[in-house]
């Protein structure tokens, strides 16, 4: 596989301090609609309709796969929330695309909930460890330009590369895919990680809800958290206090 572009942030390097005022700048920098039905809609839409099978987008367009599509020279990233939905990848790229979006199967992970509130208000997800257990996820193959852009948007994420993890669908079969997983661990305010497939947005974000500000609405929850960027920073550490840590060992960090 292509080695990480050097213009990708180097995030992982940071001290915790240093990576605490960089995660809050971005979410300064972040685009998000500061309407405040807007801002709900949209944490509540995550992770915005996952695709049911493979496509590619064209342009600004979805279409079917086709042969010639699945190129070596691009990075394999898994796209196991947000960034295998149409939407999602629009929004983070600007400009017409040519970028394949792969189903397949991945193993030894579980898609759950991290100990995090993104900068558009939802509780997102990560990977956590889980042997034995096999998922049905994406991946989207992208260029340098992509990852870097990528890597710009998901600064509450280490990219790791998952030596020894296989990939496997209709159009690609690989082994050590990228992956972005949360800087904050897997969310544990209930013990166990909570799977994605188990819990909606709207409840998970209500069960957060409750742990943190259990006085306040839920609209007025969300709208709160992105538009004070330091209160939601803040109820992340909180919620760090009870993480669940990634601990696969045969992941190295890339962004060093």
């Amino acid at each position: 596989m292509p080695p990480l572009p050097d213009a990708v942030p180097r995030l992982s390097r940071l001290s915790p301090e240093e990576l605490h005022e960089e995660i809050l700048r971005r979410i300064h920098d972040y685009d998000v609609d500061l309407d405040p039905e807007a801002i709900v809609e949209r944490a509540l839409a995550y992770p915005f309709e996952p695709p049911g099978d493979s496509y590619v987008i064209e342009g600004r367009e979805p279409r079917p796969v086709r042969p010639g599509d699945v190129r070596e020279d691009r990075h394999v990233v898994l796209a196991y929330g947000s960034n295998s939905s149409t939407r999602a990848l629009l929004r983070k790229f600007g400009g017409h695309l040519d970028l394949p979006v792969l189903k397949g199967r991945l193993e030894g992970f579980e898609v759950v909930y991290s100990s995090h509130l993104s900068a558009y208000g939802s509780v997102p997800v990560t990977l956590h460890q889980a042997p034995g257990a096999s998922i049905e996820t994406f991946v989207t193959l992208v260029t340098d330009d992509q990852l870097v852009r990528l890597a710009e948007t998901e600064f509450n994420y280490a990219i790791r590369r998952l030596d020894g993890t296989r990939f496997a669908g209709p159009e690609i079969d690989v082994e050590g895919p990228i992956a972005f997983v949360s800087r904050h661990g897997a969310l544990g305010i209930e013990g166990d990680p909570v799977r994605l497939v188990d819990r909606p947005q709207r409840t998970m974000l209500e069960r957060v809800r409750a742990h943190l500000a259990p006085d306040e609405g839920l609209h007025d929850f969300i709208v709160e958290n992105v538009r004070n960027p330091r209160r939601a920073v803040a109820f992340t550490a909180r919620l760090k206090e009870r993480n669940l840590p990634f601990e696969h060992p045969r992941s190295r960090v890339l962004d060093v």
